[in-house]
């Protein structure tokens, strides 16, 4: 990403952009959906625009009368492929996607026209600042304007006052109440003091007799008891019996799988997660399909037939690989145990390969929460990314695992099989397993090279189940052959 210039004017926010910038890269080819600069909001809070592509943007203004001219043919192609889109949203129905393409500029403002390795690129871009008119929205009727704004901020203080004042009064009556003076009893006489009558005369106890010594009775000898038997201890109940262990799920057909020693750490788990170009096609794209849309020129793009264009929209329509491949990713981070630690490889253009993590069972949600953002854009560093994902694991002397999903080949000038095959020889104990949802297979080598398994669906639920069989050994704690 290059930074083309900077905004000085108050505009619309960032954020209203968005939709729009949404639904270019949905519908048009990388090519032309990148015409359109992405406004970013800058260090000191201005907007500034930027591009994925590379190359030095040259001003409109600094280009000869030939170069001008040409470049502004090229944008005028690119609005009639966005005005042909709209129509046909408007004819099946899809009233916010032709608003948003209709409100796009239909002239270029010179002044925020650049050309980037031949092709137009424009900033300052929305409805109002190239030619359109803004959008204007109706004024509110008086009542519901009035009902809005509320009485005056000075109205309260007379209610504020009031409760004030029987604050104060309840005070007062509480201060009475708990200070009154309570009228004190007059004490009673005391009863009159009964007669005393006189004390009985004393008895006369008669002379205790003498005391008799008592005769000891003669001993008798005590007869002789019979020993009782002795009754023997019960013996010790029988000590519980373990209870058995807990069934481990059945291996998917094809896997020899092993509890694994509990002295051994689990994998390590990486997962390589393709966001190029072509993971906003349609799930079910054909390979004669991709191929021929990512191999038209310029020139051929600029001359397609309304058939043509309605291929390609049939290309883009929903559901996306991009919208598979994410859900599914997000299902296997549920499902994992949270003792299991999870890091995440990304594309962006070439020959980036952002990194993130790892993330521990207790920022699993954070993990999610990253993935629902990506967006699909720009070129496919395949090698450098599975590079990317070894150097984030030890390899050696333990067992890691590195997920590759992906949707193609190596699109930056790289070899991901040879990539693969080096990295096979300097880690023995990190293997590959590869998900590929555009059933090409042509990166199946990646696996191959580690001994690894290769999963080829375009189906979404086999999708899923695929990505589930290549973490197994993660998941149900095995070693698996």
């Amino acid at each position: 990403m290059q930074r083309v210039s900077r905004d000085t004017t108050p505009d619309l926010p960032i954020a209203e952009h968005q939709p729009a910038i949404d639904l270019l890269h949905r519908l048009l080819p990388p090519h032309e959906s990148r015409l359109f600069a992405l406004p970013r909001a800058g260090a000191d809070g201005l907007r500034e625009w930027w591009t994925p592509l590379e190359g030095q943007p040259q001003p409109y203004s600094s280009l000869d009368e030939k170069s001008q001219a040409a470049l502004l043919e090229k944008y005028q192609g690119t609005l009639r492929d966005l005005h042909t889109l709209g129509d046909t949203a408007r004819q099946q129905g899809r009233t916010d996607e032709a608003g948003l393409l209709e409100n796009l500029p239909r002239t270029p403002d010179t002044r925020h026209l650049y050309s980037l390795n031949g092709t137009p690129l424009i900033t300052h871009w929305h409805a109002g600042l190239s030619g359109l008119p803004p959008l204007v929205v109706p004024p509110a009727a008086p009542a519901a304007a009035a009902a809005l704004a509320g009485p005056p901020a000075r109205r309260w203080w007379p209610w504020l006052l009031a409760l004030l004042a029987l604050l104060a009064l309840l005070l007062a009556a509480w201060w009475w109440w708990t200070h009154r003076t309570l009228p004190v009893a007059e004490p009673l006489d005391p009863p009159a003091a009964a007669p005393v009558a006189p004390p009985p005369p004393e008895p006369v106890v008669p002379p205790a007799p003498e005391p008799v010594a008592p005769v000891a009775p003669e001993p008798v000898a005590p007869e002789p008891v019979a020993p009782q038997p002795v009754a023997p201890e019960p013996p010790p109940p029988p000590a519980p019996k373990p209870a058995p262990p807990k069934p481990a799920r059945p291996a998917p057909a094809g896997l020899v799988c092993t509890p694994r020693p509990a002295d051994q750490l689990p994998p390590e788990l990486v997962v390589v997660f393709d966001t190029s170009d072509s993971m906003n096609l349609n799930i079910t794209t054909k390979p004669e399909d991709e191929d021929w849309v990512f191999g038209l020129t310029d020139a051929q793009r600029s001359r397609l037939s309304a058939q043509e264009k309605a291929r390609i929209l049939n290309m883009l329509r929903a559901p996306s690989r991009e919208a598979i491949a994410k859900q599914s990713l997000i299902n296997l981070v549920q499902q994992l145990p949270k003792s299991q630690s999870i890091s995440l490889v990304t594309f962006n253009s070439c020959p980036a390969t952002p990194r993130h993590g790892p993330f521990p069972g207790s920022q699993h949600a954070k993990l999610i929460n990253l993935i629902q953002g990506l967006k699909s854009e720009g070129g496919t560093p395949l090698a450098k990314s599975i590079e990317a994902a070894a150097a984030m694991v030890d390899g050696k002397n333990r067992d890691a695992i590195i997920v590759v999903f992906l949707d193609g080949e190596d699109g930056c000038g790289g070899n991901q099989c040879a990539s693969a095959a080096r990295i096979a020889k300097a880690k023995p104990r990190l293997k590959f397993n590869v998900v590929d949802i555009s059933g090409r297979g042509l990166s199946d080598c990646i696996a191959k090279s580690t001994g690894g398994r290769v999963y080829s669906s375009q189906n979404t639920a086999r999708i899923a189940e695929a990505l589930k069989q290549s973490v197994w050994e993660v998941s149900e704690g095995v070693t698996c052959k």
